[in-house]
Parts: structure tokens; sequence; C-alpha cells
């Protein structure tokens, strides 16, 4: 894979474009934050980081969706399938099944949501989740910190 660099250019409309990621799609892509800080710099870092260390990056399918509610909402159907598109093109994305979703049920882990990020990762044997609300993960059995990105 050729090397990338991630700079960022904050548009009109508050989107968060990232224009040498397009070169991974067939089509521009934009970060779906608009603009919402802190949410911005630290995907922006994440980003830069995963290139520069060639780190793979995970999400879970339910992450999925959430993004394109998200996108869809404040960009329009074809933008957000644009995006999920491209985002696909340098994302892994892990599949939730019945067994995550027991698991997860099950679980002594006070949001359900959390749950399944966490059983997702450990299906995919992932030591680390990189969040910014690292409270929420400590009982995970799992790294959870936003400082791995500077290490």
């Amino acid at each position: 894979m050729e090397a990338y660099k991630f700079e960022t250019t904050v548009l009109e409309n508050g989107i968060i474009q990232i224009p040498e990621i397009s070169k991974l799609a067939h089509h521009p892509i934009e970060i779906f934050a608009l603009n919402r800080k802190p949410f911005v710099k630290h995907a922006t870092k994440l980003f830069k980081v995963a290139h520069k260390k060639n780190f793979l990056l995970y999400i879970s399918a339910t992450t999925v969706t959430d993004i394109y509610y998200i996108t869809r909402k404040e960009c329009g159907k074809d933008m957000a399938l644009t995006f999920l598109k491209d985002l696909s093109q340098f994302i892994n994305i892990i599949s939730v099944n019945k067994q995550i979703i027991l698991q997860s049920i099950n679980s002594d882990m006070p949001d359900f949501e959390d749950a399944i990020q966490v059983f997702s990762a450990k299906q995919e044997t992932i030591s680390t989740i990189i969040t910014r609300n690292e409270a929420d993960f400590i009982h995970s059995g799992l790294n959870t910190t936003d400082r791995k990105l500077d290490e």
C-alpha cells in the first residue's frame, strides 16, 4: 500500500475533508463528524497514527449503522452511502452475530452498545479500543486508551 498523508480541510459547510484518503477510494471522502470538537481532532489523529504505524483499524457493524445515521441526517443519503463505501476501503468491519449480542446482554457492562464493541473486539482478538471515554471500558479486559495514539 502506498504512503498517504492525512491532512484535513474544514469546508464551509463544516465537513472535515481528508482529500488524501480519497486516493484509496473512487470518490472524495469527507469525515462525517461535521467539525464537532473534540471528535474531529481525535478522528484525524487516529487516521494519521494508523497510517504512520501501520495499524489495522476496525469498527463493528453496529458502528457502520451509527455512522450512516449521523451522516445521512447531516449530509443526505447519497453522501452517507459514498462515505461508507470509501471508509470500507481502509477500515475493517467486524460482524456482529448472535454470540456477541448474547455476551453483551449477559455482561456486567452498564452500556449495551459498549459491550457490543468489547465483544466484537474480543472476537477478532483485538487488544485495544481507542476511546475518549476510558471509564466505560475499565472492566472490559481490554486496553482502552486515547493515549495509545501518542505511543
